[in-house]
């Protein structure tokens, strides 16, 4: 937002942001930005321009003190978006299962946000237990004030795919949002990236993984003896149901530990053949 670069394919508009940060200590957060920042490839004088960051960790006052300290300062009419990370930091003395009190909180920000005409934004986690059965808009934790105040909710729900993640969206006032799956891995860090590849509604299950992926080893889909190409390997592996990321992972880890080998091909893109190795 204070970029005005696309989010997970969603335009934004560039705006001013002021980011309440009462969870990461500073100097994990300001490396946390840069990494962010280097990734997007975002020209760091937008960011000093429309970004205020406040540090508020270790702080105790309540979210009235806050507000208030906002509008007295006269801050409060200078941003577009206000970002208060996490909800369960900012509540503190409110009881997030009792609904009168969750509402008041809600209705704090509430008053805040018609008075200055900026977007109040908050993060808040799931309740205990697998969510893959539970509608994306009752996953939050708490009272059911949560799914019914917020003009948009936005849930990121495990993946059945390793390091990745279902976006759902409830809009109260926007077209509705197809979900997406995104990935958070090494590949991927810090941000997340979007898998068109991938089903969304392929929600991990506990206790309920696929057993196309736990029944075989894919080191048994090579030969006894002899060669096979890499893609052949894997085409075989996808036949039988496992993704391509499972895939990759496994045989990473096989090369780690010596009990496959390969040489490379002569020919166009230089294939590889992959061999089990002898065992002594």
């Amino acid at each position: 937002a204070a970029s005005g670069f696309d989010w997970l394919g969603l335009a934004t508009l560039r705006s001013k942001v002021l980011y309440l940060d009462f969870e990461l200590q500073r100097s994990f957060a300001q490396q946390r930005f840069k990494w962010v920042r280097e990734k997007m490839n975002v020209d760091e004088s937008l960011v000093e321009e429309n970004l205020t960051y406040w540090n508020l960790r270790g702080n105790r006052e309540p979210i009235q003190i806050l507000i208030a300290h906002l509008q007295l300062s006269g801050l409060a009419d200078a941003f577009d978006l206000i970002i208060l990370d996490p909800y369960y930091k900012i509540s503190a003395g409110f009881d997030e299962n009792a609904a009168d009190q969750v509402a008041e909180v809600m209705s704090l920000v509430e008053d805040f946000a018609q008075a200055t005409g900026a977007a109040f934004m908050f993060s808040h986690h799931f309740s205990k237990g697998n969510k893959a059965e539970v509608d994306s808009i009752d996953r939050a934790s708490g009272s059911g004030v949560f799914a019914r105040d917020p003009d948009a909710i936005i849930t990121m729900t495990k993946h059945e795919e390793d390091d990745c993640l279902t976006l759902e969206a409830t809009l109260r006032n926007c077209p509705p949002l197809d979900p997406k799956v995104l990935e958070f891995s090494k590949e991927s860090f810090p941000c997340f990236e979007v898998r068109d590849d991938l089903d969304p509604n392929e929600l991990k299950a506990i206790g309920n993984r696929r057993k196309d992926q736990d029944d075989f080893d894919i080191i048994d889909l090579l030969p006894p003896t002899g060669e096979m190409i890499r893609q052949d390997w894997e085409d075989n592996a996808t036949a039988r149901g496992m993704k391509d990321k499972t895939f990759q992972r496994r045989l990473k880890a096989l090369l780690k530990e010596g009990k496959v080998a390969f040489r490379t091909l002569p020919g166009k893109g230089a294939p590889k053949a992959f061999r089990k190795t002898e065992i002594i």
